[in-house]
């Protein structure tokens, strides 16, 4: 996500960059595709059979971790946040960022030959790869995703006119507050004018009191 928005605001020589470590993966998924046995299946363009290119093709991106860009995670944040000018606008950002870097940083950009040591054999053969701890992060990834598509929609409706834009914006909020987990425990005794446990600055009973109210039964 952070990538997508920074190659956009000087798209052609960071398209050239993108460009070229697609080379980067080419290569890597004949080594994924080596150690998971099989064979001849990947196909490697011709130019890369050449070790001369293939070597200064790594040389390029010494730094796997950084990905594509090749620079800290730091840098393209600093890059985008100018993009949400308003004060409310960037503290959503930097909400959705902490949850990426909490969740996402893992694997978002790890490449094939390093997702294959991820991998492990369950009892029965089937092969299984492990991409967060346990259900817990299902709420950190809806967040996530309601996020990011709001800002397409966001985009959208402002630039075609499609919608009360501010009345978007609060069901929008409302959303993502919705999206997060709420324990029974802390739920408990809140009354419905009360401020939502989530810390949503919405009154319970606009945020989670319905949620609550079903699983309680």
């Amino acid at each position: 996500m952070v990538s997508a928005y920074w190659i956009s605001l000087d798209s052609e020589p960071r398209a050239e960059q993108f460009d070229a470590y697609a080379r980067i993966e080419a290569l890597e998924v004949a080594a994924f595709a080596t150690a998971m046995g099989w064979g001849d299946s990947a196909e490697i363009p011709a130019h890369l059979l050449d070790q001369e290119i293939a070597t200064e093709t790594r040389k390029r991106f010494p730094n796997t971790v950084q990905g594509w860009t090749q620079r800290p995670m730091k840098h393209l944040v600093h890059g985008i946040r100018p993009c949400w000018p308003d004060e409310q606008g960037r503290a959503e950002l930097n909400r959705v960022l902490r949850l990426l870097h909490l969740y996402g940083d893992r694997h978002s950009h790890v490449g094939s030959f390093d997702t294959f040591r991820c991998l492990r054999l369950a009892d029965e053969g089937q092969v299984v790869l492990r991409l967060g701890s346990d259900d817990k992060w299902v709420g950190a990834a809806l967040v996530v995703t309601v996020w990011v598509y709001g800002q397409i929609f966001d985009l959208a409706a402002q630039t075609w006119a499609l919608a009360d834009i501010d009345s978007w914006r609060r069901r929008w909020r409302l959303l993502i507050c919705r999206c997060q987990n709420v324990s029974r425990d802390q739920t408990y005794g809140v009354g419905r004018n009360d401020p939502c446990p989530c810390g949503s600055g919405f009154k319970f009973k606009r945020c989670h009191l319905e949620i609550a109210e079903a699983f309680n039964g």
